[in-house]
């Protein structure tokens, strides 16, 4: 995982100074699934010997990465300051995750009994954008004001498979599927 952070001031005069900044990392790894706890406690044992009996065949991972950028414009117009703040940020997520590594508590339905591995494939990618302005007083006075707007808009793309994946046969994949969200694209303005 790593991340890193830049920064800008320009200050031509007391009355104006303006930030940027850019903000970007990635998030990533290989990892145990959720219930490992759930598979030793299925199989009655702790330790390694539990962890072969009820194997996953997929690792729960993690492939994540963002940018912000901002930027801050203060200024005075006479007994006025204004700022005005603008941002960006994009976050693009790509997580493989089995929902549970126990098959034994995945199974949900009428018999037989069948235990079941429940594997996730999850994608996001978001974009963001905002804008601000604010006029308030210069300095303090008996009444002091803040005014301003706003505008944001979102984009967010998602899209998530779920597989049903028998225990008897971690191969067999025609077993069950199901589809949430499939393309789900929300848009806020």
């Amino acid at each position: 995982n790593e991340a890193g952070r830049l920064s800008l001031l320009y200050k031509p005069s007391d009355d104006v100074k303006w930030r940027i900044t850019a903000t970007g990392g990635h998030v990533g790894g290989y990892g145990p699934g959720e219930g490992v706890g759930d598979i030793m406690d299925a199989a009655g044992e702790s330790g390694k010997a539990a962890l072969d009996i009820l194997p996953n065949p997929v690792t729960r991972r993690k492939d994540d990465n963002f940018i912000n950028l901002d930027s801050e414009l203060d200024f005075r117009l006479g007994g006025v300051a204004v700022t005005y703040v603008g941002g960006y940020q994009h976050f693009n997520a790509y997580d493989p995750v089995p929902t549970n590594n126990n098959p034994l508590a995945n199974y949900a339905g009428a018999g037989p009994f069948q235990p079941l591995y429940v594997l996730g494939d999850n994608r996001w990618n978001v974009h963001t954008v905002s804008h601000e302005i604010r006029f308030s007083n210069a300095e303090p006075c008996v009444l002091d004001y803040v005014i301003g707007a706003n505008y944001i808009r979102e984009n967010i793309q998602e899209n998530s498979h779920v597989w049903n994946i028998p225990l008897a046969d971690p191969n067999d994949t025609s077993t069950g599927f199901n589809a949430r969200n499939f393309l789900n694209s929300t848009s806020h303005a």
